[in-house]
């Protein structure tokens, strides 16, 4: 039995509710997310206007292609909001218990609670999702990334010489994104006629 999209996006909009309106560190992290995307706090990293462009690009198209495949603009927000803040969430959640293997960086359980909300709302998306060859080279070369980040020592943008960092960490953030797009791409490009 086929549980509806519709039902898969109530689900996740509630759970996500839930964490990040119902409860104070979930309040406490959408403000900051609003402050750094408003440039109304000081604490953004020199990665973080990547983040911000990318996140903004990959939001704007995730509506166009959604729409595209047939959703009403305003179901198409919802989903793009979903896999915008999701794909934000897979990096970190990532980053941060890579992190664990290094001295100094932890995840601490409400960070975990977070991510882990934020990317289940990628889910409702996957009625859209086609793989292919390029998403498949994509995944291996974001294996492949986090695995030469970790096993040269894990730099951080914060180092004195943070440059290999910047790098690194701007790339895997790009191919979050881009991981997505290539699985909404396929379903897109298909004629017309065959959207259905």
């Amino acid at each position: 039995m086929r549980i509806s999209q519709n039902v898969v996006l109530c689900i996740a909009y509630v759970q996500w509710s839930i964490v990040f309106l119902s409860q104070s560190f979930g309040r406490e992290y959408l403000t900051y997310i609003f402050q750094m995307g408003t440039f109304s706090d000081g604490r953004a990293n020199i990665i973080f206007p990547l983040t911000w462009a990318s996140g903004l690009f990959f939001f704007c198209f995730s509506i166009f292609a959604i729409h595209k495949l047939g959703c009403s603009v305003l179901k198409a927000t919802f989903l793009a909001f979903g896999l915008t803040f999701g794909a934000v969430s897979i990096f970190e959640d990532i980053y941060q218990n890579i992190g664990l293997l290094y001295a100094g960086h932890h995840q601490d359980w409400v960070g975990q609670v977070i991510n882990v909300s934020a990317i289940f709302m990628v889910l409702p998306s996957a009625y859209f999702w086609r793989p292919s060859k390029t998403a498949l080279v994509l995944c291996i070369s974001y294996v492949g990334g986090w695995l030469l980040w970790a096993s040269i020592g894990y730099p951080q943008i914060f180092s004195p010489h943070p440059e290999l960092a910047i790098a690194l960490n701007g790339c895997l953030k790009v191919l979050t994104f881009a991981i997505l797009i290539s699985l909404l791409l396929p379903k897109l490009m298909r004629p017309a006629s065959l959207m259905k």
